[in-house]
């Protein structure tokens, strides 16, 4: 599943390192859920609490910075 985690992360400025410390996960796992290899329902609200966005936010799905024609 496609996410904004990496995007949300970066625009703030948390490190990975920084952000998986806060979570309480390892920077591993961080990586697996922001390539969209891993999905838990109740991680993605902790992620949406964390980045103080909705939930349909946090996943909806990045055109990679491209425009929309």
């Amino acid at each position: 599943m496609e996410n904004q985690i990496k995007e949300l992360r970066q625009s703030r400025g948390i490190s990975q390192q920084k952000c998986a410390d806060d979570l309480g996960i390892s920077m591993r796992t961080l990586q697996r859920y922001e390539k969209g290899e891993t999905e838990n329902l109740s991680f993605f609200i902790k992620l949406a609490n964390y980045f103080n966005v909705d939930l349909e936010v946090l996943l909806t799905i990045s055109n990679g910075g491209e425009e929309d024609e």
